[in-house]
């Protein structure tokens, strides 16, 4: 009795441990130390956007290193009540026990997603913008849809939402619309919509019944750190002077009214 439903559990255990190797969670841990130790500076607040993103840092590494010890506690209750279900053979508790495993699993996927943004910018905060493309109303709704679709992802993560503009359409749906969302790994969950969609439909809004197609451009976009430092070699930069082939004040131009900067190695 049980004997699936406990070697599920045990393999959530192997499952757990090669997270914990991924998620370099001794490593974690050690830098946890010094942020707590640096933000218990009299002066650490003296700079508060400093400050902040590293309160901010700390939040989502402490976030990293506890959700695989709370997995492996909810893992191990779940073993003792198999166990417990198999001394009693005790069938009551099969409905119980299934709860747990489903439960475990989903949370353990999660987990393994999260193991995967290796991007620094993936547990930022992400800033996405919709418009729409050419179709008119149609495509303002496909928008529409598209903005929905969003909002619900991030209820179901439990991401904060801030909606900084948004522009309803003349007849239906919206005309643009701008969001900030607040979360754990926000921008790397939600990075991958970046593109344009395209809806391909019988539109409601056309009496002929005719198919369209829609298009929709979502942007993402993660908040620039003040704390990154660009340094431009002067080596690296080449500037053009022009003069307006129009004439001057005494009908000859004697001045250089453009200016062309080059950096060479992109061709910006």
């Amino acid at each position: 009795m049980y004997e699936e439903e406990a070697a599920r559990v045990e393999a959530f255990n192997s499952q757990l441990a090669e997270l914990r190797t991924c998620l370099k969670v001794d490593d974690l841990k050690e830098e946890i130390g010094q942020l707590e130790l640096k933000m218990g500076a009299p002066d650490f607040w003296d700079k508060r956007e400093e400050a902040q993103a590293t309160a901010q840092k700390l939040s989502m590494l402490k976030g990293l290193v506890t959700a695989p010890d709370a997995l492996a506690e909810e893992v191990e209750n779940a073993q003792v009540l198999i166990e417990l279900g198999q001394e009693e053979s005790d069938e009551s508790l099969k409905g119980e026990i299934e709860q747990a495993i489903e439960q475990i699993d989903s949370r353990l996927q999660e987990l393994e997603i999260n193991s995967l943004f290796s991007d620094p910018r993936d547990a930022k905060e992400a800033i996405i913008s919709i418009h729409p493309g050419a179709g008119g109303t149609e495509s303002c709704d496909w928008a529409d849809m598209l903005f929905r679709m969003i909002l619900r992802f991030c209820e179901r993560n439990e991401f904060t939402v801030e909606i900084i503009d948004q522009q309803p359409g003349d007849e239906a749906g919206l005309k643009s619309a701008t969001i900030k969302v607040t979360g754990p790994f926000a921008y790397g969950k939600l990075k991958s919509e970046a593109g344009v969609h395209r809806l391909v439909r019988i539109s409601p809004f056309d009496s002929a019944s005719r198919r369209h197609t829609s298009f929709a451009a979502i942007e993402v976009l993660t908040p620039i750190d003040d704390n990154i430092e660009i340094e431009i070699p002067e080596d690296d930069l080449k500037m053009d002077v022009f003069r307006s082939s129009g004439a001057g004040g005494q009908k000859v131009n004697k001045t250089s009214s453009a200016v062309r900067l080059t950096h060479i190695p992109t061709g910006l």
